[in-house]
Order: structure tokens, then C-alpha cells, then sequence
């Protein structure tokens, strides 16, 4: 059976029997340290600000065939409380646009608004640890492709850098 992406993550969510969760889509990479970091800065997060849901990192976009293109604020799903997102009610359904497709705006967005919109925080470790891979056939590609479009050429083999004016906390 098709399903949305929203549909998929919160099939996956009532799987759950953890107290935290990632989502990682099936053409995305994890850092092979990503967990371990997340995890550790959950706890340490769970001691100074109970309303902390959410550890995430920035993200590397990378193209269909895994080469890197940019370093980026956005950041990623990330580490999360099962309770808190189920409670929430998951991840929405995106809407359609005027034509009737699925806006460019992400479940997890929304469902990020939710939670902020509730009270509940997210820390950023300013890492590249989600590696995001961009193809056509996703309906955020239009955004990325512009951006990275209107970049300059890497310098001494670094990437370049997109900022979505992520705030990373510094508690």
C-alpha cells in the first residue's frame, strides 16, 4: 500500500517502545557517531532543561550519487522524545498547494512547529552528522537547487555553507 511520508513516520512511531527515536529516510547517512552523540547530548540536555525534546545536527546535502554539495544550518530530524512526538499526534499530512501537490513543506517541520509552538525546545549540535541526499523527484529539490545554484565554487576543497539561520543553543 502507498503511503505519505507522514503516514510511513507515524507507522514507524507507534512501533516504538523506546523512550527516544530517529527517523532516517532510506537514502539518507547517518555519521557512523551520529547515535552516540545525540544520545549523550540527551542526557546531558535531560538534566538542564526538561523541555528539551529534540537533539539534532546541521546537515550535509549530498547529490543522488552521495558526493557532497554543501554544508547546511537546517537541521535534521534528530534525536527525539517517543512520548512527547506521540503526543503531539505525530507527523501531519503535508498540504496541497494551489495545483494540488504536496507543498515543499516538510512533515517533520511541521510537526517540529508543533512541538515549539507547545513549549518544548530543540538543541542543534553544529555538526554535519544527517547527510540529506537531494533528487529530483523530492518536492523540497526546487529549494535546494536554487540555493545551491546561487553558491560560489568551494574553496580549498571545503564546502560551502547554507545558512537557514538555524539557531544552535548554547546551554
Amino acid at each position: 500500500r502507498k503511503m505519505t511520508i507522514a503516514q510511513a513516520y507515524n507507522k514507524a512511531l507507534r512501533k516504538v517502545t523506546q523512550p527516544y527515536f530517529c527517523i532516517l529516510d532510506d537514502d539518507d547517512v547517518l555519521d557512523p557517531s551520529a547515535l552516540e552523540m545525540l544520545m549523550a547530548k540527551m542526557r546531558e540536555m535531560k538534566k538542564k532543561d526538561p523541555k528539551v525534546f529534540r537533539i539534532a545536527s546541521f546537515q550535509v546535502l549530498i547529490n543522488e550519487t552521495g558526493v557532497p554539495l554543501a554544508f547546511t544550518s537546517m537541521a535534521c530530524q534528530g534525536l527525539m522524545k517517543h512520548q512527547v512526538v506521540r503526543n503531539l499526534g505525530g507527523y501531519p499530512n503535508v498540504p496541497n498547494g494551489p495545483d494540488g501537490r504536496p507543498t515543499a513543506i516538510p512533515t517533520d517541520a511541521l510537526m517540529m512547529k508543533r512541538a515549539l509552538n507547545k513549549g518544548w525546545h530543540s538543541v542543534i549540535i553544529p555538526e554535519g552528522l544527517y547527510w540529506y541526499r537531494i533528487h529530483p523527484a523530492q518536492s523540497i529539490y526546487n529549494l535546494y537547487r536554487k540555493q545551491l545554484e546561487n553558491m560560489k565554487v568551494p574553496v580549498n576543497n571545503e564546502l560551502p555553507f547554507l545558512d537557514w539561520g538555524t539557531k544552535v543553543a548554547s546551554k
